[in-house]
């Protein structure tokens, strides 16, 4: 791959604005179209940091010129499947859908708004800085400050819990997020995820939990962070996890006495108890 980088300035102006559209907006007299890098050509690399993955197993990221590729696909023993996104550059032309890239979903980035019907992608959201790009979360059951605020002043709408079923999808078609984020237990049954492509949003698989280790867990930061060109503040958020998850397991490594937890929450009706994922 040629990787070209644009001057620093023109990068930051393309973060801090948004595109219109697939064909990305009329072009101004400063060369950008509607505040997105202008390009004629996909060999001309606009795009910020890359992300490296070192645990996680259920998905990978490519970056090409002008556009990233975002592959999720569980291992069979936890559900298989597989899924394409295509994150294109605004500004930048869509590459052939053809070969590799055969049946995958263009999304153009970096987007502004984001909707979650789980609490692990908002949480991953928030540790990128971005509470200001969520308009839509599973419900009001949430007490980080910033996001209650949002809530509670009606700034972020109610989609639907994952665990109660498919999402609200009247509510997602009425605040249009640039990407929702949709738990799905596999890809092979993911029909809320088809059903939402099918009426013309932009929707990911959150599907997290396939990955056997908390490392691997705490990598999906980068799937969130893909969509908002923010892998570069993700790493420096998960090279912090990392490096107090391995003091952690050093301490508990040299513990000759290791007593047992049991983390468990109670349901809403209050007659038993989930042990959560």
């Amino acid at each position: 791959m040629s990787v070209r980088r644009v001057p620093r300035l023109l990068v930051m102006g393309v973060l801090a604005v948004g595109c219109a559209g697939e064909g990305g907006g009329s072009v101004a007299e400063d060369g950008t179209s509607d505040g997105c890098a202008t390009a004629s050509r996909l060999d001309e690399d606009v795009l910020p940091e890359e992300a490296h993955l070192s645990h996680a197993e259920g998905f990978s990221l490519s970056y090409h010129d002008g556009y990233k590729v975002l592959r999720v696909h569980p291992p069979a023993e936890r559900g298989g499947g597989r899924d394409v996104l295509v994150l294109v550059r605004c500004g930048v032309p869509s590459p052939p859908l053809t070969g590799a890239l055969e049946g995958g979903h263009v999304v153009r980035i970096p987007v502004h708004t984001m909707a979650a019907n789980e609490d692990l992608t908002l949480t991953r959201t928030r540790l990128l800085g971005r509470v200001d790009a969520i308009v839509g979360m599973g419900s009001g059951g949430v007490y980080a400050p910033s996001l209650r605020s949002r809530w509670e002043t009606g700034e972020v709408a109610e989609i639907g819990a994952s665990f109660h079923g498919p999402p609200r999808f009247e509510a997602l078609l009425e605040i249009t997020p640039d990407i929702t984020f949709l738990s799905t237990a596999s890809l092979a049954q993911a029909e809320p995820l088809r059903r939402a492509r099918e009426l013309g949003l932009a929707a990911a698989p959150s599907v997290s939990w396939i990955e056997p280790t908390p490392l691997g867990q705490a990598e999906w930061l980068y799937q969130v962070a893909a969509f908002f060109d923010a892998e570069g503040i993700a790493r420096e958020r998960l090279g912090a996890i990392e490096t107090r998850y391995r003091e952690l397991a050093e301490r508990a490594a040299a513990r000759e006495t290791r007593p047992l937890v049991l983390w468990i929450d109670p349901t809403g009706a209050g007659d038993r108890w989930v042990v959560p994922s």
